[in-house]
């Protein structure tokens, strides 16, 4: 299990990293805003448009193969992409191109990574588990842009893409040398179409999916202008170079640990400060495209007027009780 994180980490590392040099040099190559701000597009839209499926498929294949493979297609597109910086031969599509290959890459690893866990540690440790790869993500956004943009002022660009693709490499090896225990389905599998729809539908029924759904989708459309421009504003308004890039989107992710992650300390269960009793911890196997990889926990906190409360510890409480209701359901 912990060489498994530290190669969750090296990933990590290795996407971030790939993602700050993308957006640095599609502003040195073009002064379109328009070009700077699609490689934002270029990277997050794998995500949305093969979220589903690739949750879904990680549910129905080898999750181990289904790494493996992804990894091998992030690694080959980021020497690509290096290769041809070194060489003078990038330009805007080609960057384009391969950032977006990248990011559906790792569209397709994530949920088979974060489904992974489960056969790796008892049902009760989930919940904690599931905060340490929040933890690993966030520090990768903190200290992997500072540390692409050093390599890239100290180097060049080409280098620290090559640099990204060793930490692909990494958990290649770790996950070529992991022997997962052979997983226990109970039923008839769902096959990857039907996984989406009860992604999709569990997604519909869920009050406080929809409701941080509409939430995150509000912020982002207006957070992701300045995430997108933002190589422009360093390059041309802040006149700094790949170092000073990599340094504010590390300042950006630095106050992720400004507050500590809300379940790392939780045996299994959330508990709300003066809440008249605790309350029983409701585990079901769920698939990952059903939210899978972040430990079913019960909800412990009501709202006195019944309102949807969503700070963090208190959302990923309330999904998961109702994640764990509709698998009931369907064993009844």
């Amino acid at each position: 299990m912990a060489l498994f994180y530290i190669g969750c980490i090296c990933t990590a590392l290795g996407y971030t990293m790939q993602g700050t040099l993308a957006a640095w040099l599609m502003a040195t190559l073009s002064t379109s805003a328009v070009m700077v701000a699609l490689v934002q597009t270029a990277t997050a839209g794998p995500m949305v448009l093969f979220g589903l499926v690739a949750g879904s498929l990680a549910d129905n294949m080898d999750q181990r193969r289904l790494i493996q493979a992804t990894l091998a297609v992030m690694l080959a597109a980021v020497a690509v992409l290096g290769a041809a910086e070194m060489a003078d031969l990038l330009t805007p599509g080609l960057l384009l191109a391969l950032t977006f290959v990248i990011g559906g890459g790792f569209a397709f690893y994530l949920p088979a990574q974060l489904a992974s866990v489960q056969g790796m540690v008892d049902r009760d440790e989930l919940p904690a588990v599931s905060a340490l790869n929040a933890v690993a993500y966030n520090a990768a956004r903190a200290v992997g842009p500072a540390f692409a943009g050093a390599l890239a002022a100290w180097l060049t660009a080409g280098s620290a893409l090559l640099a990204s693709g060793v930490f692909f490499a990494v958990m290649m090896v770790i996950v070529h040398r992991w022997k997962p225990q052979r997983r226990v389905v109970s039923g008839p599998s769902e096959g990857l179409l039907g996984g989406v729809r009860a992604g999709l539908r569990f997604a519909w029924h869920s009050q406080a999916l929809r409701a941080m759904t509409v939430r995150n989708l509000g912020f982002s459309l207006c957070a992701s202008a300045f995430w997108g421009l933002l190589p422009l504003i360093a390059k041309e308004q802040l006149a700094v170079g790949a170092g000073g890039f990599g340094l504010l989107l590390c300042h950006q992710a630095g106050h992720l640990f400004v507050t500590p992650p809300p379940l790392l300390h939780l045996p299994g269960a959330v508990r709300s400060p003066g809440s008249a009793k605790d309350q029983g911890e409701q585990v079901g196997p769920h698939g990952a495209s059903g939210l899978e990889g972040a430990g079913l926990v019960e909800q412990a906190h009501q709202h006195a007027n019944d309102g949807l409360d969503l700070r963090p510890q208190v959302f990923v409480a309330r999904v998961h009780r109702q994640a764990a209701a509709v698998h009931g359901g369907r064993e009844g």
